[in-house]
């Protein structure tokens, strides 16, 4: 599975940010642009419990340092592949709902529901 950074009305990925700080602060492109997005945009299929179906076993992609660079907002691309062999083969898309990035200073802080992510982070695999 590929996450890729999208826009919120158009399936237009998000590559290249304008960046305003100097070559020595960040590797940027002869343009002053720089990735969109840090940390691994690729992931294995894990089998885990699924809390929210009574702990059965199912199958996700997780992308546990995937961060958005700048604040705006944007929906996530999850494209599949198989690899059959050498060959790799597109097989379906699918886009996220709309998400909100927030600077540090502006981040409202976290809501009261836990998120399934939080019982994966001591998780036992099936």
């Amino acid at each position: 599975m590929h996450a890729s950074l999208v826009e919120t009305d158009t399936e237009d990925d998000v590559l290249l940010i304008k960046d305003t700080r100097s070559k020595e602060d960040m590797h940027l492109s002869k343009d002053n642009r720089t990735k969109a997005t840090t940390g691994s945009s690729v992931s294995s299929l894990y089998p885990l419990k699924d809390f929210e179906d009574n702990g059965t076993e199912s199958g996700f992609f997780v992308f546990p340092d995937l961060s958005v660079r700048m604040e705006g907002t944007y929906r996530l691309k999850f494209c599949l592949y198989e690899m059959v062999g050498k060959d790799v083969h597109f097989c379906a898309h699918v886009i996220s709902n709309p998400l909100i990035v927030y600077s540090a200073k502006k981040f409202p802080g976290m809501e009261g529901i836990i998120h399934p992510s939080f019982h994966y982070t001591n998780h036992e695999r099936c």
